[in-house]
């Protein structure tokens, strides 16, 4: 909503009372995204039209695949976790797909 990422980011955390190892995981998350934000569309991009992609969709997208492609957690880990932040329905079973294909194609995609 137009809030610094870290204010925004400490008073979430804040209020939802997440351990310390949640709440670093969560800031490299948040922080790992906006830094790759532009090689993350890049690559699904590839795979979908991002233009076409809800806003709230795009971001479990892209937080699914900054998890796939910049850490180290377990491909079904990281799918399930990032389609568990979409509405359950057709969008689910979208960002399910792309995230499924990103972790099985991702040595054939092109490089930024």
């Amino acid at each position: 909503n137009g809030a610094f990422a870290n204010l925004a980011l400490n008073a979430l955390l804040a209020k939802s009372g997440t351990s310390f190892s949640g709440g670093s995981f969560a800031t490299e998350l948040v922080y790992g995204v906006l830094r790759n934000r532009a090689s993350l569309d890049h690559f699904l991009g590839q795979l979908t039209n991002l233009n076409r992609t809800d806003v709230s969709t795009l971001t479990a997208l892209r937080i699914g695949a900054y998890e796939l492609l910049h850490l180290e957690t377990a491909d079904y880990a990281a799918v399930n976790e990032a389609v568990s932040l979409v509405p359950s329905g057709p969008r689910r079973r979208f960002a399910n797909a792309v995230l499924r294909s990103l972790s099985r194609r991702r040595a054939s995609l092109i490089d930024p």
